[in-house]
């Protein structure tokens, strides 16, 4: 094998382990509603884990909505309109169990945005 042949094999493994370590080790950063409220840069994204309310959680057309409670009691409508299939029987099982789950996005005109919704493992 030529020396140039070497060179091009060692940089993509290279290239492979240095994207798999930041895909693996690169999270989302944690917070509560009222410090993502304070954040102006929509292009930052926060994770919010919280219990879902039992009222008030409305599916129409693609969009979810429901309130989140967070862990220091404040409540917040979420607007779900991500790409994940997402059914308001989810949503609504997590608030029957009392199950925490964790929303991925920012704070727009007073409500969360999510892109992301981790429900738990039942």
């Amino acid at each position: 094998m030529s020396r140039r042949m070497v060179y091009i094999v060692v940089f993509v493994l290279f290239a492979g382990a240095v994207l798999w370590y930041a895909s693996a080790h690169v999270r989302i950063p944690e917070s509560t509603l009222a410090e993502a409220a304070k954040i102006e840069d929509h292009k930052i994204r926060v994770m919010i884990p919280g219990k879902v309310a039992r009222d008030g959680i409305t599916a129409q057309g693609q969009s979810l909505t429901f309130t989140l409670v967070d862990a220091e009691g404040t409540r917040s409508e979420v607007l779900y309109t991500g790409e994940q299939k997402l059914v308001a029987g989810q949503i609504h099982d997590a608030a029957e169990k009392g199950k925490t789950i964790s929303v991925a996005g920012h704070v727009c005109e007073g409500k969360f945005k999510a892109v992301e919704v981790y429900l738990p493992a039942y």
